[in-house]
């Protein structure tokens, strides 16, 4: 269940269940607007927090915000996991990069306030379209933005980088060079590295590139 004023979700079971707790989490549009998280501090275990209050701050070196709970309750327990790897939040939202576990005391009352996907799908667009995030199939752990260069150019950097990075990792790059799509398909032919997503928007190319070797 989402609650998009806040850019949170959590998983809400019956009322039987509740009192084990409910996990929250960031959505995917957040995680894609604060980019790859360096920190994730919390509240203390055991405190009350009402409704829109904080039970978390992330941060990443162009964003700070707090992780605000829709509902009202008693923090269970926290994703500790996070403070050695906070990345798992960027990358991994709604599974191992879950935020916090909550005891709701009222469920009853506040459930109403949260929606399905398919009810808030036009909230979620009008907020992503609001904070220019983009989500993509996998999560950039880096980001070349190459604005009035030929792609040639472009896909020199691109060489470096995938020389010093580690395999596995992700690489975001944006081109306005109409030839991009064309290079960039040439590219991943001749380094044998996986091209994950390619799109357009407005004049943009976004190319999601991932070293496999």
């Amino acid at each position: 269940m989402y609650y998009p004023e806040n850019g949170v979700w959590a998983s809400v079971p019956n009322a039987e269940k509740a009192e084990s707790g409910i996990v929250i989490g960031i959505t995917s549009i957040i995680a894609a607007f604060a980019g790859k998280l360096s920190s994730v501090k919390f509240k203390p275990p055991n405190e009350h927090v009402m409704k829109g209050r904080s039970v978390a701050v992330i941060e990443s070196h162009r964003f700070v915000g707090a992780v605000r709970t829709p509902l009202t309750g008693t923090i269970i327990e926290s994703n500790v996991e996070l403070i050695d790897t906070p990345q798992l939040a960027s990358i991994d939202p709604y599974g191992k990069g879950w935020i916090a576990k909550l005891k709701p005391t009222k469920l009853e009352s506040e459930r109403r306030f949260l929606q399905r996907i398919t009810s808030c799908a036009g909230e979620f667009a009008a907020l992503r379209e609001k904070l220019g995030a983009h989500c993509y199939k996998a999560f950039p752990d880096y980001e070349v933005y190459e604005i009035g260069l030929e792609c040639a150019a472009v896909l020199l950097r691109l060489d470096e980088l995938i020389s010093r990075i580690e395999v596995g990792k992700v690489v975001l790059l944006v081109s306005d060079d109409p030839t991009a799509q064309i290079e960039m398909i040439r590219w991943r032919d001749q380094s044998e590295q996986m091209l994950v997503e390619s799109r357009k928007e407005g004049g943009f190319y976004h190319f999601i590139v991932k070293k496999v070797h």
